[in-house]
């Protein structure tokens, strides 16, 4: 987004490559800061789910992992925090803090809750794809305002919607898959409350909304772009639709991994569009 967005229309923003290659090292550290310790907390349930991918006690010893886990916090929030002071923003350290909180909790209480671990990993999705465009612009907004910020700001709404509905969709598909370890320990999810079938009726019907808000975006903002609506049809809509089907028609666990990788491929398509709408619109 920072390259294909947000550089070539704000081209005097305050973030410069080194700082944006700083904020995404900081992402990619508390996100693994928060795997590591998922990873920790909830190694006998994954003893049930995937009892050939547990990593705690058989390859890394859970004392060993905790460490991890706080040194790529610390990595993670210092870097933020530094980022934020160099822009003249301290208090946007509150950003990672917030991330790394969030994992935390989910991790070691709400993944338990229905719904609520759902959400948060969802949200975490719509505030990772917020995060450069909030570093990137708001810092000068007192001195840039106009069509171009509220464009990309539109622009990044949007698209962190979609990605936080299919990253919704998709935490609850992989929860019908982890049905029998959750079920062992206490986890409450939506496949355990309603069944297999039902999840995948409940997910299909948030593919096809999704699709109708998608068909909503796109005619609203780039109907006149014709390369960029079929992308948009064909790359989104229409595999959301497909994927709708298979939703609907869900019965079995081993239905569960193709959904849950196409949703992934979705949410890849949905950022490719940034790099067709740099080719076909802001630099034709």
């Amino acid at each position: 987004m920072y390259f294909l967005l947000i550089k070539p229309l704000v081209p005097s923003t305050p973030l410069d490559v080194f700082q944006w290659s700083l904020l995404v090292v900081a992402s990619v550290c508390i996100a693994a800061a928060g795997y590591v310790l998922h990873a920790i907390e909830s190694v006998d349930i994954d003893r049930v789910n995937y009892p050939n991918r547990v990593v705690i006690n058989t390859h890394v010893q859970e004392k060993s992992a905790f460490n991890l886990y706080i040194a790529l916090n610390m990595v993670g929030v210092g870097i933020g925090f530094w980022v934020s002071y160099q822009l003249g923003k301290p208090s946007y350290a509150t950003w990672f803090i917030l991330c790394s909180a969030l994992l935390y909790l989910y991790a070691t209480s709400f993944y338990k809750k229905l719904l609520i671990g759902n959400l948060i990993v969802a949200l975490l999705v719509f505030l990772n794809v917020l995060t450069i465009p909030i570093f990137a612009i708001i810092p000068m907004l007192p001195a840039f305002k106009g069509f171009v910020v509220s464009w990309i700001f539109q622009w990044s709404l949007g698209l962190g919607v979609v990605a936080f509905i299919v990253s919704f969709i998709r935490e609850i598909i992989k929860d019908a898959y982890d049905m029998d370890g959750d079920y062992s320990f206490g986890v409450r999810s939506i496949p355990i409350l309603i069944g297999i079938r039902r999840t995948g009726v409940l997910c299909g019907v948030l593919c096809v909304g999704t699709a109708l808000l998608s068909f909503g975006i796109m005619y609203r903002y780039l109907y006149t772009q014709l390369p960029v609506v079929l992308y948009v049809l064909l790359g989104i809509i229409g595999p959301l639709l497909y994927i709708s089907t298979r939703c609907f028609s869900v019965k079995h666990k081993k239905n569960i991994p193709f959904i849950s990788t196409f949703l992934k491929g979705i949410l890849v398509a949905a950022a490719g569009i940034l790099v067709l709408m740099y080719f076909t619109i802001i630099n034709p």
